[in-house]
């Protein structure tokens, strides 16, 4: 069985090549064209066939199979749990924005689609962004929050939960680092940037991590990730963009003070008192031959 579940990695990788193949025919191909529509669309619908996968895995493999190769869908209260905290916790940075006069308190006027009423719009834009684009962006984002989630931090709370999940997000933020030299979340900071991208994704990370220490399950903090990206998005799609990226709440640093609030009382949860490594190790070889 743990072979049967274990094909979801495969996939992965054939999902991993296909995009980068299509990335390449893209940047080579023509601005305008099939290449370009292709390379957009394949990789996508490749990614609902990888959340069909998973669910079909489950239902012929059982839960422990899937759980001895990582992707148990964990306990359902902490994906309603996580889910709605990351998006309560973007919401409560532009109302701290607004209220302090760091960003702006209405919308910015968005260009709306003929006979579509704006908040019929918003609804749907919302959804999608929120609610539908991070269940899809899961199996994407999956290989990167197996290596942070399921691999690093497994490794280095082996020196300590505490110490291995704040250095999960010390390597975490440097490995951002590039983009933030390339002028993204931080423009017109890059040095301070720098600072204020490993202090946020340092407590990110101890969010993440504490979901992935409560459920067992490296999937939800896929969902997560994404669900934080789409989030943010989403703000920003709709004007609430702080007035100074770096001195503001969300990413800036008072944003971060916030957030560092969070991880102190998250650090207190009983999870936290236990010992061992985030994730159940997959099975040794000799006990996939009994």
């Amino acid at each position: 069985m743990e072979h049967e579940s274990s094909r979801f990695y495969f996939y992965f990788l054939l999902l991993t090549v296909i995009s980068v193949l299509g990335d390449v025919g893209a940047w080579l191909g023509p601005a305008q064209g099939t290449v370009r529509l292709v390379a957009a669309i394949v990789p996508q619908l490749l990614a609902y066939v990888g959340l069909l996968l998973l669910i079909g895995l489950r239902l012929m493999a059982g839960r422990e199979a899937m759980s001895r190769v990582w992707l148990s869908w964990g306990n359902g209260r902490d994906w309603l749990f996580f889910a709605p905290a990351i998006v309560a916790f973007y919401v409560l940075q532009v109302v701290l924005n607004a209220l302090f006069g760091l960003g702006p308190v209405h919308p910015s006027p968005i260009a709306l689609p003929p006979r579509l009423s704006p908040t019929l719009f918003l609804t749907l834009a919302g959804v999608q962004s929120v609610l539908l684009a991070p269940i899809l962006a899961l199996v994407i984002a999956f290989g990167e929050e197996y290596g942070w989630r399921g691999y690093l931090q497994s490794e280095l709370l082996k020196m300590g939960w505490v110490r291995g999940v704040l250095l999960v997000g010390v390597i975490w933020g440097v490995w951002h680092w590039p983009l933030i030299l390339m002028g993204f979340s931080y423009p017109g900071y890059p040095l301070l940037g720098l600072g204020l991208a490993v202090l946020f994704l340092v407590g990110f990370a101890v969010v993440l991590g504490t979901a992935v220490l409560r459920s067992g399950c490296v999937l939800l903090a896929a969902y997560l990730h994404a669900l934080n990206d789409q989030t943010t998005g989403f703000i920003v799609f709709l004007g609430y963009k702080p007035f100074n990226p770096a001195f503001s709440f969300g990413v800036g640093i008072y944003g971060i003070a916030t957030l560092a609030l969070i991880t102190l009382l998250i650090l207190r949860a009983p999870v936290w008192r236990s010992r061992g490594s985030s994730l159940s190790s997959p099975p040794a070889e000799e006990d996939q031959m009994k």
